[in-house]
């Protein structure tokens, strides 16, 4: 049986709780925005000085909008409330489009392709899922590990096929591994927004899709439901 011990961010997750994450999440941007603010009445009479603190506050407001629409996400999915689309979804495709352009070390784990772009990827790793929502929810993963990372290339994502561990089922499962090779040191900066992660996990849940994490700051697992590349 699966241990699902390193699944750290547990479904039981209460509505205190995520109040708390969701402050802990804010105080960043909220803090960064009050410093651009001062600079910029300081500034004003510096034209160079002045574009650089508006675009900062500009990306406080988009943090914060983010964090907004990532708590909707969340609270709508804990509450059955997301309205799904389900297709065949080739998940190598989507995962190529989030992390192959950038340049990122990835290797397939049973076919031995390089995942440094799209057209690497082994193909024919079929789920049932809503394509957008899934797209949104490994985002968010990519997104959190980037947070995690010394460097961008540290992040490596392996790919595998195996059998679904259930007492009775013998269905199987797409295994993606998302890798923060040099993950920062716990005092190299402010902890990565965690709320991220929660709705990776949210998102994948509805889709019957499970998030580990085996290592909150290094190392991530995410199984899917295989369909065969019939669509069977």
């Amino acid at each position: 049986m699966r241990d699902a011990s390193p699944a750290t961010l547990a479904r039981s997750l209460s509505p205190t709780e995520l109040l708390e994450l969701v402050l802990h999440d804010l105080q960043t941007p909220l803090s960064t925005l009050l410093l651009w603010e001062g600079v910029l009445r300081a500034t004003a009479d510096d034209p160079s000085r002045r574009g650089e603190a508006l675009d900062a506050i500009r990306r406080c407001v988009e943090q914060q909008v983010k964090l907004v629409t990532d708590l909707r996400d969340v609270t709508r999915a804990s509450q059955g409330r997301l309205e799904l689309e389900r297709t065949r979804v080739e998940v190598t495709q989507v995962l190529g489009e989030l992390h192959g352009h950038d340049g990122h070390d990835g290797h397939d784990a049973q076919h031995g392709h390089d995942a440094s772009s799209p057209s690497g990827l082994a193909r024919d790793r079929w789920v049932l899922a809503d394509a957008e929502l899934l797209r949104r929810a490994f985002a968010r993963l990519f997104e959190h590990a980037r947070e995690l990372a010394r460097v961008p290339s540290a992040i490596a994502v392996s790919f595998a096929e195996e059998p679904a561990d259930h007492p009775g089922e013998h269905r199987r499962e797409h295994v993606v591994r998302l890798e923060v090779r040099e993950p920062l040191a716990s005092g190299d900066g402010p902890v990565p927004p965690r709320l991220a992660l929660v709705v990776a996990r949210e998102l994948l849940h509805v889709q019957g899709a499970v998030l580990l994490v085996h290592d909150p700051r290094s190392s991530f697992e995410v199984r899917l439901p295989a369909l065969a590349a019939s669509g069977a």
